[in-house]
């Protein structure tokens, strides 16, 4: 069924931050025996010399999580939406070790997909200096402020941090659920709009000869579920590359979905090991400014996968499009 949808949505997927902050049952912790298992996955891969690409599920044996991590995922997509996971022995781990392990995980979930069009799997979310002002250049790559949003692919994105900011750089999600409420109980004459296809800037990862702005709506609704796809920035700068200007009521719904996220939003530290995964289609993220330490090996450093989930929501036409990503 495609059309709009014009109920509320029930909890858990419909949460405000507020409550969210009352308990701390988004958080797995790992299980000692389950540590011991992923360090003897660490083992089997290093020694095999296997590139992490290369590496399956089948290469990561981590018995004793198969269970919860089917929970994780129906929590992912029928839950709350986001989970994080805590308790590795990331200060045992170099970075190598670290990365298959996040790889080793996000495989017994899902299938990776490319991030850009050098068709990296694996992400690397810090501060590289970049002027998030110049060009292409995207808010992961600077110390900015990020704005509350969604990414441009996969079902599911993956961070696991590896080295936390100096000040700054916690991570807030919000559900886009909530926010629909919220448009519906107090702002309906904006939710109608919001199915409409706005243009969204490719910054630059447009396959070769197509537009540099691709078109698709905020909000679609298709055989029971609800889904967002939120780039307010994206939107914005796609303007100066087509030519459209965003019409008054539809800066208003968009600067109003970025105000009801701030109002609804969870705020959380990331700590070095930490794992968060997100339901790309219900939950908008973004981050605080930070400022980073002088030195480089103590720089806030996140790794980020994009996964596509077996059993995930099947998304109408205008949302399957994923450009410039090919799975791997």
């Amino acid at each position: 069924m495609v059309g709009i949808l014009t109920s509320l949505l029930p909890a858990p997927v419909a949460w405000k931050g507020s409550d969210i902050a009352l308990n701390d049952n988004w958080i797995y912790r790992f299980s000692e025996h389950a540590l011991d298992e992923i360090d003897g996955a660490i083992t089997i891969i290093t020694k095999k010399g296997l590139p992490l690409e290369k590496v399956l599920k089948e290469d990561f044996p981590i018995p004793s999580l198969t269970a919860d991590l089917a929970s994780i995922a129906n929590e992912l997509e029928n839950g709350r939406g986001f989970v994080q996971l805590r308790g590795l022995r990331a200060d045992t781990y170099d970075q190598r070790a670290a990365e298959i392990v996040f790889w080793g995980i996000g495989m017994h979930l899902g299938t990776p997909v490319y991030q850009n069009r050098k068709r990296e799997l694996l992400g690397r979310v810090r501060d590289e200096g970049l002027d998030v002002n110049s060009g292409n250049v995207r808010l992961y790559q600077t110390n900015a402020r990020q704005e509350f949003h969604t990414d441009i692919a996969g079902d599911v994105v993956g961070l696991m941090c590896l080295q936390k900011a100096k000040s700054g750089g916690q991570s807030r999600v919000a559900s886009a659920m909530a926010i629909y409420n919220e448009l519906l109980t107090t702002y309906p004459w904006y939710v109608g709009l919001l199915y409409n296809n706005f243009f969204v800037d490719a910054r630059g990862e447009q396959p070769e000869g197509a537009p540099p702005a691709y078109r698709e709506p905020i909000y679609a609704f298709f055989e029971d579920k609800l889904s967002c796809r939120f780039k307010s920035r994206f939107i914005r700068t796609a303007q100066e590359k087509t030519g459209v200007r965003l019409a008054k009521v539809e800066e208003e719904a968009i600067n109003l979905i970025e105000q009801l996220a701030e109002e609804l939003c969870f705020e959380n530290d990331f700590e070095p090991g930490d794992i968060q995964f997100i339901n790309n289609h219900v939950i908008l993220h973004g981050r605080t400014a930070f400022q980073d330490h002088s030195d480089p090996k103590l720089r806030r450093h996140l790794l980020r996968l994009w996964l596509n989930i077996p059993g995930a929501r099947k998304l109408p036409a205008e949302l399957r499009r994923e450009p410039a990503r090919i799975l791997g």
